[in-house]
């Protein structure tokens, strides 16, 4: 099915909804953005989500999926481009985006591949976080921000963007453990791109 939204989130998750919810979309669904949509799939405070098979995209002034303190989250085989962030991840009061595993994604075309940061509101790191086996390319300013992590693995990923590849702790604030290994980073692009981890 296509679903084509002009206001508001598309699918959006509140705290407490469900418990182990499946967002299915290997029937071929796709969620396209407007000008003046907001998110693709706004998942609050909740847990035991998975999101798979899904074409997001067309959201320019938010993002594919966006995660606001959700917890053991699952995003894999999904296809997450033209949006202002293709996965934004965000603190807010007394939740942290925890145990989010981000699998086998497309994620191109984006500002930002993945936007994890503080919201500035009382709540821990972003803990435990997997970013393994996805493609990320052809983001403007970068793939993968982390920005308010602590035990984050990043591996076998292929990264070739416009901007910086991995950046950690690049907005002020400290992130560790953070384990990148085992990822291909492309060096010798076309004009214009660079892919480097920045710490």
């Amino acid at each position: 099915e296509i679903y084509t939204l002009s206001l508001h989130d598309a699918l959006p998750i509140s705290a407490g909804d469900v418990l182990d919810l499946d967002i299915d979309g290997e029937g071929g669904c796709q969620l396209i953005g407007t000008a003046a949509a907001q998110n693709g799939i706004h998942v609050m405070p909740d847990n035991m989500l998975t999101i798979r098979g899904m074409r997001i995209f067309g959201f320019n002034k938010g993002n594919g999926i966006e995660l606001s303190g959700a917890n053991s989250v699952q995003i894999f085989r999904n296809a997450i481009y033209a949006n202002q962030h293709g996965i934004d991840m965000v603190t807010i009061p007394h939740f942290a985006p925890n145990a989010i595993h981000v699998t086998d994604n497309e994620i191109f075309q984006n500002d930002w591949g993945v936007y994890s940061h503080n919201g500035h509101a009382p709540a821990t790191r972003g803990l435990a976080n997997v970013y393994r086996d996805n493609v990320l390319e052809g983001n403007r300013t970068g793939d993968l921000f982390l920005g308010w992590d602590a035990h984050t693995l990043v591996e076998g990923n292929y990264f070739e963007s416009r901007g910086v590849a991995v950046a950690a702790g690049l907005a002020g604030d400290k992130v560790f453990d953070i384990h990148v290994v085992r990822n291909y980073f492309t060096v010798n692009g076309s004009a214009g791109y660079r892919s480097e981890v920045e710490l």
